[in-house]
């Protein structure tokens, strides 16, 4: 997965890519619903729309790798309020 951890102001796209083979199952702070902003991209990566505190958290993939085992690799996202990082 990469970035692996990512810092971003609120407002911003961050996209996300894993790099297992498909199908990937995506999990957010070990919940398998992700946030209503985020959008599943050819199911290689995400991007989080708009981002916000909410969307800091965990995300998880679940794939294949070069051998056909089941792994996961995960990204740690934290996002800042636009009014902290002005300050």
């Amino acid at each position: 997965m990469f970035p692996r951890k990512i810092n971003a102001t609120e407002g911003e796209i961050i996209d996300i890519y894993c790099l297992l083979k498909p199908p990937l199952s995506w999990f957010f702070n070990d919940s398998g619903k992700l946030p209503d902003n985020v959008l599943v991209n050819n199911q290689s990566g995400i991007s989080i729309i708009n981002a916000n505190e909410m969307n800091t958290g965990v995300y998880e993939c679940f794939g294949s790798d070069e051998n056909n085992y089941t792994i996961g690799s995960a990204a740690e996202v934290t996002v800042h309020s636009k009014l902290a990082c002005t300050l």
